[in-house]
């Protein structure tokens, strides 16, 4: 398992690779959809913080291993950055 620490080097280096794309997409295009890239980039660095605090408040406890935590963590950031990722390509 990665450490604590890498894991939240991952989320912010996505993070911030999403919301660049967002701004590339803008300069590029700067008269098509405003609302829905500003939308985009507010959702990105909602997930961010709500990854980021997930990820601070693993718990080892007898119910549930951290080990799964973890697992469970992983598996809903990969849903969720591929959901914000959609979004940005369906706007190209």
């Amino acid at each position: 398992m990665a450490s604590i620490k890498i894991l939240k080097k991952d989320v912010n280096y996505i993070t911030n690779e999403i919301i660049v794309e967002c701004f590339t997409y803008d300069y590029l295009f700067p008269k098509k959809n405003k609302k829905e890239l500003a939308q985009i980039v507010s959702d990105t660095i909602l997930f961010r913080n709500n990854t980021i605090k997930a990820i601070n408040s693993t718990v080892n406890s007898s119910s549930e291993p951290i080990k799964n935590q973890f697992t469970h963590i992983k598996t809903k950031m990969n849903v969720e950055i591929k959901e914000l990722v959609t979004r940005l390509q369906v706007l190209t």
